[in-house]
């Protein structure tokens, strides 16, 4: 008896239950209003009732259970269409988004490498700038010594005349000269006291750009007219005459009576 237990379970069997009484089976079907009932619901009804076991005959063979078959097969071929459909959409947002990142990355490191590029010019002409000013201030240090050296000299040279008023007077005129020359050095020193003064001033348009909160640009969906003109369209299900409508992602289903 093993195999007749085999073909037992083979066989599959839905049991259908009244929706007002959980218990009790359909067996009485409303044509007026196209519902099924049990017993119970079928005594406290004023409708007319068809036993199930005498309408049910022959149901494979009616028209009307075809096109139902049919309907069901086409919603699966409908779903399996938007299915691909959209797992096709989703692989080219997905590269789409990919692409749109790599812009981004390729953006930015341009925008650092100019930036950077940039900050190494003003970096140099800060360095040259400093070293300018820096080399033209020594040479006033160094004049000034100099001058000073020269002014201890010649003083020494006054006072080492020993009271002899020919030499005295011979230190005179020797400093005369000197004292002149290095005049003119200190007062050309004191003009090279005063190097050139620079200021650093920020790019007006980058000091907006970065206080802005979509510094490189922004991610906007397109018109969504121009999305509708790029569609491909919907997969279409052939309907009959109208009698009612499930809905099932978006398609609408329909069935004659």
């Amino acid at each position: 008896m093993w195999w007749l237990n085999q073909r037992k379970k083979k066989i599959r069997k839905t049991v259908y239950y009244c929706d007002v009484h959980p218990t009790e089976h359909f067996k009485y079907y409303c044509p007026n209003h196209d519902t099924l009932h049990c017993g119970d619901c079928a005594a406290s009804s004023s409708c007319k009732m068809n036993k199930l076991c005498s309408i049910s005959r022959e149901i494979r063979n009616n028209a009307e259970f075809k096109e139902l078959q049919s309907n069901i097969v086409q919603l699966m071929k409908s779903a399996d269409a938007l299915e691909s459909k959209v797992n096709t959409i989703k692989e080219s947002a997905v590269k789409q988004g990919s692409r749109h990142l790599d812009l981004v990355e390729r953006l930015e490191q341009g925008l650092i490498e100019k930036i950077k590029a940039h900050s190494a010019s003003l970096k140099d002409d800060i360095n040259i700038a400093t070293s300018e000013a820096k080399y033209q201030l020594d040479s006033v240090i160094d004049t000034c010594t100099d001058i000073k050296s020269s002014g201890e000299q010649l003083s020494n040279d006054l006072k080492d005349s020993n009271g002899n008023d020919s030499e005295v007077f011979i230190a005179f005129v020797k400093a005369k000269p000197v004292l002149k020359s290095k005049t003119d050095e200190l007062n050309a020193a004191g003009k090279r006291a005063n190097p050139k003064q620079y200021i650093f001033k920020k790019c007006v348009d980058l000091d907006t750009m970065l206080q802005t909160t979509k510094s490189f640009g922004t991610y906007e969906a397109e018109n969504e007219e121009i999305q509708s003109s790029q569609s491909t369209g919907r997969p279409d299900i052939q309907s009959t005459n109208i009698h009612q409508h499930t809905e099932a992602t978006g398609y609408y289903i329909y069935m004659s009576p």
